[in-house]
């Protein structure tokens, strides 16, 4: 996938490494501010969506949703994580990307890149429901995929775009399947 860069963000990872408690999760939301980074597409560049790699993010100084997850995805990947998922889908009812992670000791990690937000999961599906992925934009080598694809339909009691027919949500991930 061409938004997930370790090689733009060396620089973060060294630091990281070099000057933080370790706890690599927490560092990075101390690094990557998401109260300061976070800027919608439409007042950032006056339209509805325009994904970003790390190095433009960290140039701009401001992300959305989708380029707060490459960037950590990246910086995750620079630092030797390997087990990393990027998810595109809904967070109650707004079209959302996030990424998922699993850590030392197993555990899997959601996280919140907006909010800053590091939610545990009890496995790798078990997110907290308002988190309804549609498709995995990026699934490291030997992880199982997650999620709903071209073909299928919603999940089971997914209410986050009521009256939306799964033909329009097939067209929504048509359209984010642009830029992967």
């Amino acid at each position: 996938m061409r938004y997930l860069r370790p090689d733009q963000v060396l620089h973060i990872a060294d630091w990281i490494t070099q000057n933080t408690s370790g706890c690599y999760l927490r560092d990075i939301f101390i690094c990557i501010n998401p109260y300061e980074f976070y800027v919608t597409d439409l007042k950032a560049h006056g339209r509805d969506d325009k994904w970003q790699d790390p190095a433009e993010t960290l140039q701009r100084g401001t992300g959305d949703c989708e380029d707060l997850s490459f960037l950590i995805g990246s910086i995750l990947m620079a630092l030797g994580w390997r087990d990393i998922r990027i998810l595109m889908g809904y967070y109650t009812n707004f079209c959302h990307v996030w990424p998922e992670v699993r850590g030392p000791g197993g555990h899997w990690w959601l996280l919140e890149t907006t909010k800053g937000w590091i939610i545990p999961m009890q496995d790798s599906e078990s997110r907290p429901r308002q988190y309804q992925p549609l498709e995995c934009l990026y699934c490291a080598p030997g992880l199982a995929p997650v999620g709903v694809y071209p073909g299928t339909m919603v999940p089971h009691g997914c209410e986050a775009a009521p009256g939306m027919s799964p033909t329009a949500v097939l067209g929504i991930i048509n359209m984010f399947s642009q830029f992967i």
